[in-house]
């Protein structure tokens, strides 16, 4: 589990562009792609208590180059529409800067979109 956190952590700092301190947003938002019910749930709620305690981490230190961290999380019940579904609604609605996925199916159906 601390190993995902650290990978979490890397992945979002390089995701943001660096960019002059009065250009920063107050908070970054990442989506969170995760099976909270269904058959998965149980590995979609571990991985939403390791964002969370990752997230929490963060934004005790101060955030990301003085950002803080919003996880914005769909539950995708490992239906892979509703995977396509909530990525667009994360990219367009919420204003997303990062997506997270737990399983590799679920990225080969984010990954692209998140990629527009």
């Amino acid at each position: 589990m601390k190993n995902i956190i650290v990978v979490v952590i890397i992945a979002i700092f390089f995701s943001v562009p660096a960019v002059q301190a009065e250009d920063r947003p107050a908070t970054i938002r990442i989506g969170a792609l995760l099976d909270l019910s269904g058959e998965y749930a149980m590995v979609g709620s571990a991985f939403r208590e390791g964002i969370d305690l990752a997230v929490a981490k963060v934004n005790e230190s101060g955030g990301i180059k003085g950002s803080l961290l919003e996880v914005i999380y769909e539950d995708t019940q490992y239906n892979m529409r509703s995977v396509a579904t909530a990525s667009n609604k994360l990219l367009a609605l919420d204003k997303v800067s990062a997506g997270l996925v737990a399983t590799f199916t679920e990225a080969m159906v984010a990954g692209p979109i998140f990629e527009k």
